[in-house]
């Protein structure tokens, strides 16, 4: 009887041991919830980073993703579409868990990101945004080939507080691209407090409508100083490498710095005609501190946009004798629409948001390419600097403008040239420059402005930057805008 009771028990151990090891383990949750605040499960990946993503998406209100302090190497892009979802959220935030430790630029006085718990190597984000709900992008280290690829309306975005160290970039090694699949599809916001840290390639940021080539945004106008831009305050742009460009785009960019510190690096922009787009728009610069140190860097603009400003800036070091660059590539003939800078016999779809750049005989948005047969032949050539409107442009329109702008301590009023097309860019028309104040006017036209609201107000939203609070440099005053 003993005996029986024995066996029975050992059987039963074994029952129970066999019960153990064959009970599945409860799954890892890839996101733990505490209300609106979400926090991606460690050691994560980006699957675990876009199953958070998934879970806000149903959410309601203001939601906040945090990526915990880890060093992790990504194998796929995190995606965030907005306009897929999200029907109840209002504002998304992705952040590392905490803030990035901060070192102080003392001119432009302001913090940047040197230090970050959350490092990610091959940090790819596809951004879609949507208007009327915010995102937010922050307080991050990333490398390797790590960047931005943006598209939607969404036009109350912020990158703010990342630490972009020594990147290849997202798409054909640029840091950020911006593109747009909907003609329509303007997105508007602001970096800040970002530093691009010796960049591997050519460019840090770049602009390319995909949808209709940037008719859209010169039927809607430049705008100067106004918030329908995207902004970059705040950042610091470091390479060792001499030559390198901060900017680049195919058409209609629109682009406003301010307050930055950018070491080795340019402005550029292509106007009509090159990949087949549309020029660029607008550029506006001020307030920035440029530093070029070695013998290897020439331009500090080149090409940078049809209609703009660019006054208060700081440069030293050595550069070419005429830093500032304008140019109509489109003189030259090599870039694939119809004669270069033409009489007004030639016609392309320029003035609707349905076509691409193309050339046309008649019907709806067939207009003239560029300005009638004068001299010289067509001007102005299509969004060619200092260009106002759409349907028709005028020449000297809208003149860009120079002011109070030094190199190594000196005026640099004097040191603009034009290369191709200098008979279609010239000063006193097309442009205008001054060694201390804004010119009052330029080819009789009033040229008043006033720059945007500073700081961005999108900055002053969860922000970090009033921890280490560095007293913000002032704006230019009695300034108006009329354009």
């Amino acid at each position: 009887m003993k005996r029986i009771n024995v066996n029975i028990a050992l059987m039963s151990l074994a029952i129970c041991f066999w019960c153990v090891a064959t009970v599945p383990s409860a799954a890892r949750a890839a996101c733990s919830w505490s209300g609106n605040i979400g926090t991606v499960a460690s050691p994560y990946s980006a699957a675990d980073v876009n199953a958070c993503v998934s879970d806000a998406s149903s959410k309601t209100g203001d939601v906040i993703i945090q990526i915990p302090d880890a060093t992790v190497t990504h194998s796929a892009a995190v995606t965030v579409n907005m306009r897929s979802g999200f029907t109840n959220v209002t504002s998304l935030t992705i952040r590392g868990q905490n803030d990035c430790k901060l070192t102080q630029n003392t001119s432009p006085d302001f913090y940047y990101p040197t230090t970050c718990g959350t490092n990610i190597t091959n940090m790819v984000l596809n951004y879609t945004g949507k208007e009327g709900k915010g995102f937010r992008f922050s307080n991050m280290r990333v490398a390797g080939t790590s960047g931005i690829y943006m598209d939607g309306d969404g036009k109350s975005w912020r990158f703010d507080h990342l630490f972009w160290d020594t990147v290849t970039g997202a798409r054909s090694a640029r840091i950020v691209w911006i593109t747009k699949s909907v003609a329509t599809g303007l997105s508007e916001g602001v970096f800040d407090h970002n530093y691009f840290k010796d960049w591997a390639w050519g460019t840090a940021v770049h602009y390319q409508p995909g949808s209709d080539g940037g008719n859209y945004e010169w039927m809607t106008g430049a705008q100067l100083g106004t918030g329908h831009a995207i902004y970059f305050e705040n950042n610091k742009f470091y390479s060792t490498n001499e030559g390198f460009y901060v900017t680049d785009n195919n058409g209609a960019s629109r682009w406003v710095f301010r307050y930055n510190h950018i070491t080795n690096a340019y402005f550029a922009g292509h106007d009509a005609q090159v990949g087949g787009y549309r020029g660029s728009l607008k550029f506006e610069g001020y307030n920035n501190v440029l530093s070029y140190t070695g013998s290897g860097n020439c331009y500090v603009i080149y090409r940078a946009g049809a209609n703009g400003v660019f006054f208060n800036n700081t440069i030293t070091g050595t550069l070419c004798s005429y830093p500032f660059s304008f140019a109509n590539y489109r003189c030259d003939g090599a870039y694939g629409w119809p004669s270069p800078c033409s009489n007004s016999s030639k016609k392309m779809y320029l003035d609707t948001t349905a076509y691409y750049p193309q050339t046309c005989t008649g019907g709806t948005g067939c207009i003239n390419t560029d300005g009638s047969a004068s001299s010289p032949n067509g001007y102005p050539c299509r969004d060619q600097v200092g260009v106002s409107g759409n349907n028709p442009q005028v020449g000297g329109g809208a003149p860009f403008l120079f002011w109070n702008n030094t190199i190594n301590g000196s005026d640099a009023s004097s040191r603009i040239a034009v290369g191709y097309g200098s008979s279609y860019i010239m000063a006193n028309r097309d442009y205008c420059s001054s060694a201390k104040t804004m010119p009052s006017s330029c080819n009789g036209v009033t040229t008043t402005y006033t720059p945007y609201t500073y700081p961005h107000p999108l900055t002053q939203q969860g922000g970090i930057e009033n921890s280490n609070p560095a007293s913000p440099p002032p704006s230019p005053s009695n300034l108006r805008l009329i354009r």
